[in-house]
């Protein structure tokens, strides 16, 4: 069930629904479409994102006094050649805006390490019968297992994601399985604290403190590289890839990079 996600929420090709009974997703032979489509130059000079989103995102409209404007796209047509139907197309009939990674993986690793926090304090001190009474308790207790459940899950994704982009092809393997040597580990660190304090309230309590400091790896840890690309940072982008070849001895290759921003722009 946990990895369905990947099917489920696979992201089809797709372009602007351009007129009410446009419904087959072909870009080829649709004039209309590329006259719709937002020029090159004013994506890279006004749109903060790839010239790829920014086509398929947004298109030219004629307002009322007949000058050409550029609007997001309320309403998408999907490539059906792998998939029937996907969460992300669900999604989309349920908003009017572009749905997108806004605010990269550093950000969202500090606020699910925050969450994590809060919800350790949220069943540490709300679960009491004799104050609030049992249902209270069991609810409050519920809903800070439950937020702890997404801001784990969202902690071992992002981390996944940044520590795998970091590293070379041959150490991509070996960095996944030492992402994934955390979770034992964390388990052994909680048996030493779980044998010394005995208490599940105070025990808690100690865990979600320990947690707080790490919510300030938001300022070592690196951006996704990818995502800065994706979002036309590319000045940030250059400065991570360059650091991490120092750190790892090797020359910057500014050739790939160039390739690979010239790749992303189209």
């Amino acid at each position: 069930v946990v990895y369905t996600w990947s099917f489920a929420a696979a992201t089809p090709s797709f372009r602007c629904k351009l007129y009410e009974n446009d419904n087959v997703y072909d870009t080829n032979v649709t004039v209309l479409f590329n006259r719709s489509q937002p020029d090159e130059a004013y994506c890279k000079t006004h749109m903060k994102i790839s010239v790829k989103e920014c086509q398929r995102c947004y298109m030219k409209t004629k307002s009322s006094r007949g000058t050409v404007e550029i609007e997001a796209c309320e309403n998408y047509v999907f490539d059906r050649t792998y998939h029937d139907y996907t969460l992300v197309e669900e999604l989309t009939h349920l908003s009017t805006n572009v749905v997108m990674l806004r605010y990269g993986r550093r950000p969202i690793i500090s606020i699910c390490l925050l969450l994590t926090a809060c919800s350790g304090f949220i069943c540490a001190f709300f679960p009491q019968k004799v104050k609030f009474g049992f249902w209270p308790s069991y609810l409050a207790y519920t809903l800070g297992r439950f937020i702890l459940a997404c801001t784990t899950r969202g902690i071992g994704v992002t981390g996944f994601v940044l520590a795998t982009e970091l590293v070379g092809p041959k150490n991509k393997f070996l960095a996944a399985i030492i992402i994934h040597y955390c979770f034992p580990l964390g388990q052994l660190i909680l048996v030493g604290f779980a044998y010394f304090i005995r208490e599940w309230r105070r025990l808690t309590l100690t865990l979600s403190i320990f947690t707080i400091p790490l919510i300030f790896l938001y300022f070592p840890l690196p951006e996704s590289v990818r995502w800065m690309l994706s979002k036309g940072q590319y000045q940030r982008a250059e400065k991570v890839l360059r650091k991490t070849a120092r750190i790892n001895e090797r020359s910057f290759d500014e050739e790939a990079f160039q390739r690979m921003k010239a790749e992303q722009e189209k």
